[in-house]
């Protein structure tokens, strides 16, 4: 595979990995925002 292809692949799952759990805990973050620094 080209390495732009494996970029895009791992670019990709990053963001899916990010992205799932604030879906699954959408509430909880919105209702306990982390602490700002």
């Amino acid at each position: 595979m080209s390495p732009r292809a494996l970029g895009a692949i791992g670019v990709a799952a990053t963001v899916w990995l990010l992205l799932r759990p604030t879906r699954l805990g959408d509430g909880t973050l919105k209702r306990n925002p982390p602490p700002a620094d």
